[in-house]
């Protein structure tokens, strides 16, 4: 039969193991989260390097398109964000209903986990009940053997006395 401090500790576990779990998820998020800042400085480079390339090519234009081309690049770092955002934004609300998923699972398994332990529990009460009932029957049965091996002890040692007893009377008489 389990007892209340071995299902205090089987929830405690489940408690660290659900933990365990949220960190491990708070892990890949922070992974993901350096993957795509390392994806945006990626892009950001690249683009710098190509707006370098066409004014090293377009030097003698550049003073024309000045303004154009910064104000096409604010529109382009404009929509970046714009879609850094939203990704971002899509992101957290993925990893929010990851975690609402895993906390359900969780629940269900802490829960079927918790049915099966007292499944097992009135299963093992109905074994030891059982048990004990048969060891109950063994002390009867052992004190009713040890009184009649009492009783013919006694009776034993009367007939013995008794004969000692004869013995003798038959040697006075004799």
């Amino acid at each position: 039969m389990l007892e209340k401090q071995d299902l205090e500790a089987f929830r405690g576990i489940m408690r660290e193991e659900i933990q365990e779990s949220e960190n491990c998820m708070r892990g890949e998020i922070k992974k993901t989260e350096t993957a795509l800042r390392e994806e945006i400085k990626k892009t950001e480079t690249a683009l710098r390097s190509e707006i370098k390339e066409v004014e090293n090519r377009l030097h003698g234009e550049i003073k024309k398109t000045e303004t154009t081309l910064r104000g096409e690049i604010k529109e382009s770092e404009n929509r970046m964000r714009e879609e850094l955002k939203k990704t971002e934004t899509t992101l957290r609300g993925e990893i929010k209903e990851a975690e609402n998923r895993m906390r359900k699972e969780l629940r269900k398994s802490e829960n079927m986990i918790l049915v099966e332990v007292d499944r097992v529990q009135e299963y093992l009460e109905v074994k030891v009940d059982k048990v004990q009932f048969n060891m109950e029957e063994m002390n009867r049965y052992y004190r009713t053997v040890k009184t009649e091996y009492e009783n013919y002890t006694l009776l034993f040692k009367a007939v013995v006395d008794l004969r000692r007893d004869v013995d003798k009377l038959m040697k006075n008489a004799g």
